[in-house]
């Protein structure tokens, strides 16, 4: 009976890390706490698995579960197709875009503002700051750089790797696109709060309800926070440049 205890304990372990981050997916994101409750949660063409975790491949995509289809560039949006980006609308021809050729006299969907084009800020105040991961600052970094939803160590390589990664608020986050589309991923974000200012670089989405900027250990001692601290920091401001 003992070893049928250990044996049991031992699959369903296995199972487990079958569905979390591994390098052997075609990609995994990781929120916070890696919740997700379904596939709405997790950028266009990802699943949810049944752990909690966004990523692709049978692991995450499984029961007949399809990714949703990722935001269309042109020509096939409307009733039959892809829904756009957050921020732009489907024309009476089938293509997402902006403007009244796009939108008409209706402003764009889920009250956002389209994705900002080159030399623009992203400003945000009152803010809350929240710590992704207590312990070592450079695994937490690595973490966010390999496995956030941007993707930063696949497709922004130009990133430095030591750079101070940081999860946006996903409310923010998922205004100006998915995964490593959005015009967020790896650009530089300075945070200030009672007059202490750090820059970072964002690579993933946080989808907590505290809508907060996760950060490693070092962000948040430098702004007041201390390790196993689980508390929010409230107030801060942020800027972003795109």
């Amino acid at each position: 009976m003992k070893n049928s205890a250990i044996a049991l304990a031992a699959l369903s372990l296995a199972s487990l890390v079958a569905a979390m981050p591994h390098q052997s997916s075609s990609h995994v994101l990781m929120g916070r706490d890696g919740q997700c409750t379904s596939n709405a949660n997790c950028p266009a063409g990802y699943c949810c698995s049944k752990y909690g975790y966004c990523g692709t491949g049978p692991d995450y995509c499984t029961g007949g579960s399809t990714p949703p289809p990722p935001p269309p560039t042109s020509g096939n949006c409307g009733n039959t197709g892809a829904p756009c980006a957050s921020g732009q609308c489907c024309s009476q021809y089938g293509y997402c875009g902006t403007g009244p050729d796009y939108c008409g006299s209706t402003p764009p969907p889920s009250g956002g503002n389209p994705p900002p084009s080159g030399g623009n800020t992203v400003h945000g105040d009152n803010a809350n700051g929240s710590i992704y991961r207590f312990g070592d600052a450079n695994e937490c970094h690595r973490i966010l750089r390999e496995y956030g939803a941007c993707g930063i160590s696949t497709y922004f390589q130009n990133v430095d790797p030591n750079s101070s990664f940081v999860a946006m608020p996903s409310g923010i986050f998922d205004k100006y696109g998915s995964a490593q589309h959005n015009t967020l991923c790896g650009k530089k974000i300075t945070i200030k709060h009672n007059g202490v200012t750090r820059t970072g670089v964002v690579a993933d989405r946080n989808l907590s309800n505290d809508n907060s900027i996760d950060m490693c250990l070092d962000l948040w001692t430098a702004f007041g926070g201390h390790d196993n601290d689980g508390t929010v920091i409230h107030n801060m401001s942020f800027d972003i440049a795109v």
